[in-house]
Parts: C-alpha cells; sequence; structure tokens
C-alpha cells in the first residue's frame, strides 16, 4: 500500500450528470431495448436513471436472460454493464486511484488466466483489491465466442477487471455484471439461471446453475436460439466493420429460418440494419407476417 493525496470526485469528467427526462426514455426504448416487455424495460430505465449509466455510451445493456420460477424457467431481461461502466461507477466515487496492466498465464496464444489489480484510496493510502479470471469459466460456446477468439486477452482482462473492481467498490458495484462475466449465460449446451430484482432489475445472485429448457415451445431447439441471440448481442456490441460482417453471418442464417428471422429483425439495434434485413427477406419471400409486423411497428417508433 501507498500514501496518496485524497482524490478530488470533480476531477472526473464522468461526474457529469446526464438529462433524463421522458424524450431520452422514449428514445432509449426505442433503440435499445427493442423486443424486451415493458415489465423489463422501466427498472432498467430506472436503474440506468439511478445510477446514471447511458445506453447511448455503451455503458449499460438490456439482455435476455432465464429466470427460474416454481419450478420452471421463463425469459428475463436484465441489465448488464460494460467495462467501461464499470470503471465509470468506480471513477464517481471519487477512491479509484488506477489499475495496472494485466498479467497472463498463456498456453500457447491463448490466456488460461488474468489477473488485475485495482486500487482504491482508503484515507490517504492507495488500496490493492486483486483478482483472477481463468479463460475455462468465462469464454462463451462455439457460435456465441466471435469477439474471444478475435481478443482473446481483452475479454478475459476484462472479466479480471471487473472482478476486482466488484472487490473494492462492493457498494456501489454489486447486483451489477459486465458483458464479459455473463458471456456463459447463453451457453449451449444449457440455459442458464439467474435471479433479478423485479423492481431494479439488478442481479441479485452471482452464480449461475442449469435450468431446465424453456417451457414454451420452440420450432428451434433451445440451444438453437440462445446461441443465435449471443451472437446478434455480440453484432450489436461490435465495431462497425465488424458489426457488418457479423450482421451479414446472421441473415444469411435468418434465411434459413422464419423464427431466426424474427428474432433478428426484432433484436438487432441498429433500426436501418434491420430494416434492410427485412428488405432483404421480403424480396426473397421469406419476411413471414410477424416480421413484417415486428419491422412496421419499429418504423412507426423510430419515424415518432
Amino acid at each position: 500500500m501507498s500514501a496518496v493525496a485524497p482524490i478530488d470526485p470533480q476531477s472526473h469528467l464522468a461526474i457529469v450528470q446526464d438529462e433524463w427526462n421522458e424524450s431520452r426514455k422514449d428514445f432509449i426504448r426505442r433503440n435499445f431495448c427493442a423486443g424486451a416487455p415493458d415489465e423489463f424495460v422501466a427498472p432498467f430505465l430506472a436503474l440506468c436513471e439511478k445510477r446514471n449509466l447511458s445506453p447511448e455510451a455503451k455503458h449499460i445493456y438490456l439482455v435476455p436472460r432465464y429466470q427460474k420460477e416454481n419450478g420452471q424457467s421463463r425469459k428475463v431481461w436484465v441489465a448488464q454493464t460494460s467495462i467501461d461502466g464499470y470503471r465509470l461507477i468506480a471513477a464517481r466515487t471519487g477512491q479509484y486511484a488506477g489499475s495496472d496492466d494485466a498479467v497472463f498465464v498463456e498456453t500457447g496464444n491463448k490466456p488460461t488466466k488474468a489477473t488485475v489489480t485495482v486500487y482504491r484510496a482508503v484515507a490517504g493510502t492507495r488500496c490493492p483489491f486483486t483478482a483472477s479470471a481463468f479463460w475455462s469459466e468465462y469464454v462463451p460456446q462455439q457460435g456465441q465466442d466471435f469477439m474471444w477468439n478475435k481478443m482473446p486477452h481483452t475479454m478475459l482482462a476484462k472479466v479480471a477487471e471487473s472482478l476486482a473492481l466488484r472487490k473494492a467498490f462492493p457498494e456501489t458495484l454489486s447486483g451489477l455484471y459486465t458483458t464479459e462475466e455473463m458471456a456463459q449465460a447463453n451457453e449451449s449446451t444449457s440455459l442458464r439461471e439467474v435471479d433479478v430484482d423485479p423492481e431494479t432489475g439488478e442481479i441479485v445472485e452471482g452464480e449461475f446453475t442449469a435450468v431446465a429448457d424453456d417451457p414454451e415451445p420452440l420450432h428451434l431447439d433451445q440451444a438453437d436460439i440462445d446461441r443465435f441471440m449471443g451472437r446478434i448481442f455480440d453484432a450489436n456490441n461490435a465495431e462497425p466493420d465488424d458489426r457488418r460482417k457479423a450482421t451479414n453471418a446472421l441473415y444469411k442464417e435468418a434465411q434459413q429460418s422464419p423464427e431466426l428471422a424474427d428474432l433478428l429483425i426484432a433484436n438487432l439495434s441498429d433500426y436501418n440494419a434491420a430494416r434492410m434485413v427485412a428488405d432483404e427477406l421480403k424480396k426473397k419471400g421469406l419476411l413471414t407476417a410477424k416480421g413484417e409486423q415486428i419491422i412496421n411497428g419499429r418504423a412507426e417508433e423510430v419515424s415518432q
């Protein structure tokens, strides 16, 4: 531990508060909560406002997961933060005192373990909080691992950093989990259970256990649906060039199943991309009545 000067929280640009009005909330509903029922959107917006996290700046996302209830599993939509959102929350405490670069254990060219130390200023002392993340525990299953294969060190380091930040700032980060930590929640071999506070939308349990298939029958195997949704989520959060490539790959696969096509149109965060997918499917005679209803509904929302 080393002595440090008190940190002025106002020195962080992150302290600036965003304006939360109905116009902005409507914009977020239309563009960042597509496909989510209203019962989950309202708590998500309340959480965004409470923590002052911006979906537009990719601080936080609303994504589908599965919750065990009365012995059955049902789809719920939960908040996930990005590593930038985590750093932002830590910075706003005025006690975040930086971090060390990740240290890796590797096998071949792939990391098997990442360790990150972050620092919190406590009574003028720079106190370290260290955490490790293991590749085997966090890498998603095949089909959902695009970014993990492209940037394995970066992805595993983000998990380790988020674990360390939650150790250092439990009072502000409890109940919030990063995208990278939750990557295996769409695992193709089984669904995963999360416990979600219905009032706040926050995850209240961080341990995941296998649960039964969704009780509502689907035309495709549930694992196929989960895998496809995970790939849509990755595409939505990729950089522009990678997003286009990922969306094209999703579109090709969606042509094989009306159900996948409807999911893609409903869940692509970029309305223009969803519109192009719908138009191309219509040209090929593959756009379902439900898909047309979805895209027309999104068009009306965008025009408002």
